[in-house]
């Protein structure tokens, strides 16, 4: 990891460790380990997107799933009216999907947000390819990931025990004027809405052509987006189908 990568690296950790005290007390740091969903054609969720900044929303998503097989699952993503099919792994982990200042991306392997079995204080390092579908570029995206604690969360579609799950991302996007973008992500998972019912992620960068930074607050860090998911309802698939 070079110089930069370093110093960049230490405030994001800082900024986890900062977010992590806070939400300490709503956290129980213990339990049993939960099993990857089963998933079945015809189970839905609607989500609602939000800009994390201004907390205004911004659009709707629905996933459906559609087809299931041993190592794949097929959903239908509804965006703006706009459909879609998507591939993910049987545990939820996506093989396309967007990433910061890189936009849409094939990942290969599907990106790791969650190593079943999930249980408290669990963590992953691992690393998947993302390739830029505008560039044809491939950038490497590595995941440091644990699992905080089981935590309550209440949304529009019901109250929920969930696993919170943190994820701290650095991609090799790194230009001659700018550092590697770096993301920091946090998913509420619940087993049952076999789904994550809360999303949460941030992401910045370092201008290169400001200086070298060794604070938090120096003006050489660039802000990306922020966004923020909510389950706005969930529909199991039928069972008698």
């Amino acid at each position: 990891m070079s110089a930069d990568s370093a110093v960049s690296a230490a405030k994001l950790a800082v900024v986890a460790t900062a977010v992590l005290l806070q939400a300490c007390a709503a956290l129980e740091v213990s339990g049993p380990a939960v099993s990857a969903p089963t998933l079945r054609a015809g189970d839905a969720w609607t989500y609602q997107e939000y800009d994390g900044y201004s907390g205004r929303p911004t659009r709707a998503v629905r996933y459906q799933v559609r087809e299931v097989s041993p190592d794949t699952v097929i959903m239908e993503l509804e965006r703006d009216g706009v459909r879609e099919r998507a591939r993910f792994a049987p545990d939820w982990n996506p093989f396309s999907g967007s990433l910061p200042n890189n936009g849409a991306v094939d990942f290969t392997p599907a990106y790791p947000a969650l190593v079943f079995p999930l249980q408290v204080g669990k963590t992953w390092i691992s690393s998947t390819g993302a390739r830029v579908r505008a560039t044809g570029r491939t950038v490497t995206a590595k995941i440091f990931a644990r699992v905080l604690g089981r935590e309550r969360v209440v949304t529009p579609a019901g109250e929920f025990e969930a696993f919170r799950v943190q994820r701290q991302v650095y991609l090799d996007d790194r230009e001659w004027w700018r550092s590697g973008t770096e993301i920091l992500e946090f998913d509420w998972y619940a087993p049952d809405a076999k789904a994550v019912v809360k999303h949460e992620d941030r992401s910045e960068f370092r201008d290169l052509t400001r200086g070298p930074g060794v604070t938090l607050f120096d003006n050489d860090i660039i802000r990306g987006d922020r966004t923020r998911t909510i389950l706005m309802s969930h529909k199991p698939a039928d069972p008698s189908r």
